[in-house]
């Protein structure tokens, strides 16, 4: 199993875990962070539905992560990789994606690095009760990522996401400041692969805290 295979699909999920939460009240005090107009739960729930479609806790860093890994990966003796795209939104406005990927091979290690800035430019969306959302970088949020991988399969990997997005809709409008904290690792155990991770930090002031183990 390559570190892309093991790695990639599970950021996707991992950093996708915030959207789920939601304002700890059950009232309609909803959370969105230190400025701008107050959301209701309901409202609260589906701007963050919203900002899981367009990518915006870390699959838009995924897939720029995802175009620089290729040349990377295959290069065995390690070299420094930019790139720069923009990616469209569901329903209108776009992603920027800029960010630098650097790898080391010696011995049985591969070291790493990812560091990717996505910046949203009137980048819209719509949650399954049909409200339209739109984000602006604030100024934009910058995915960092650490990783080991060794030729046993074993490897590690830590990453933040910081930053902020701009929002609208429902008639309200305001900033919502992101921090996580990731923390992933996994490796063999005779015949079977051991996986376990952790996610905290803040979205939209709302607490994140996340962890999982499994063995498959």
């Amino acid at each position: 199993m390559t570190l892309r295979s093991k790695v990639l699909p599970f950021l996707l999920t991992a950093l996708l875990v915030a959207p789920a939460c939601s304002s700890d009240d059950d009232d309609d005090d909803g959370g969105t962070g230190p400025t701008g107009d107050e959301l209701s739960t309901v409202e609260f729930e589906s701007m963050v539905e919203a900002m899981s479609a367009i990518n915006s806790l870390g699959v838009g860093g995924i897939i720029g992560l995802q175009q620089a890994s290729s040349p990377a990966l295959a290069a065995q003796s390690g070299g420094t990789f930019t790139y720069s795209a923009t990616e469209p939104c569901p329903i209108g406005g776009t992603i920027g994606l800029t960010g630098t990927y650097t790898v080391t091979s010696s011995g049985t290690a591969t070291t790493g690095n990812y560091t990717i800035t996505q910046s949203y430019s009137n980048c819209q969306a719509q949650s399954t009760n049909g409200t339209t959302w739109t984000f602006n970088g604030n100024p934009n949020l910058t995915l960092s990522l650490n990783f080991t991988s060794n030729e046993d399969g074993s490897f590690s990997m830590t990453g933040t996401e910081t930053g902020g997005i701009a929002w609208g809709g429902t008639g309200k409008s305001g900033n919502c400041p992101i921090s996580l904290n990731l923390n992933y690792s996994g490796g063999p155990s005779g015949q079977s692969y051991s996986y376990a991770y952790s996610l905290t930090g803040t979205v939209c002031g709302t607490a994140v805290n996340e962890s999982f183990s499994y063995t498959a």
